[in-house]
């Protein structure tokens, strides 16, 4: 098994130039979950790939989502009844895995965390925070997202859980928080997953990444993440691609 997860920046349109270099560079990884960030709503990939995408944002246009999966499997959307503004910022899926050997479906979340200043932008993310500033908003979208997956996965089943946390897991702190870093590890504890890209570097300099794959202790081995960048004038996003596959 092969996943990925990536910030497409900005959502740019399936049929856009650099939307299609981002489905060029996609269909060569072939990875069977792909956890998209920044991501249109009318995302698609050719191959017939499934894909599901995070509710509409209050005060944006139409196809400007925070998150999405896309597989090789079916997948069902789990949609929420909350009014949390976290909801939006979260793409909840159960992936059927026919033949699985260990296991016939995994639960997979694609989650997006408040940045620094997001608060002025996502729509009523400060009155459901216990406080002004990054920590609180990152602490309130991360314990809905917890509870979300929580409420939602089956007993004994693998999670896959990643995307754009806006938070460093090792060596300096520049996007996130000391609070955050905590709170975000203590969750990956909560949940029994590993975060296998906690050392990964960022595409845009030797700080460690604020995106992440994590997944089930003890399901399946993995191997190192892969860390695809191009040359920066080339490369159709501001994220690198993290790919990790099956050891």
């Amino acid at each position: 098994m092969r996943l990925a997860t990536w910030n497409l920046k900005s959502c740019p349109a399936p049929q856009s130039a650099r939307g299609r270099h981002i489905g060029e560079i996609l269909s060569t990884v072939k990875s069977d979950i792909t956890l998209l960030t920044e991501v249109h709503a009318d995302w698609v990939m050719e191959g017939g790939q499934a894909v599901k995408i995070s509710p509409n944002r209050p005060g944006y246009k139409r196809q400007q989502r925070l998150a999405g999966v896309q597989s090789t499997f079916v997948l069902e959307l789990l949609e929420g009844s909350s009014d949390h503004p976290g909801e939006e910022a979260l793409c909840l899926v159960r992936a059927s895995v026919p033949g699985g050997a260990e296991t016939d479906s995994v639960l997979v979340a694609c989650s997006v965390m408040p940045w620094r200043g997001g608060g002025k932008s996502w729509s009523r993310l400060p009155e459901f925070s216990k406080g002004e500033g990054l920590a609180p908003q990152f602490s309130s979208v991360l314990q809905h997202h917890v509870g979300r997956i929580e409420a939602e996965r089956r007993e004994g089943e693998p999670l896959v859980w990643g995307g754009d946390f806006n938070q460093e897991l090792s060596g300096p702190i520049k996007a996130g928080t000391v609070e955050g870093r905590r709170e975000l590890l203590d969750a990956f504890k909560q949940l029994n997953v590993e975060p296998l890209t906690m050392n990964s570097r960022h595409l845009m300099s030797e700080l460690s990444s604020i995106d992440h794959l994590a997944v089930s202790r003890g399901w399946i081995a993995w191997g190192e993440p892969v860390v695809h960048v191009e040359p920066v004038a080339d490369f159709p996003s501001d994220h690198a691609l993290y790919v990790v596959e099956e050891a």
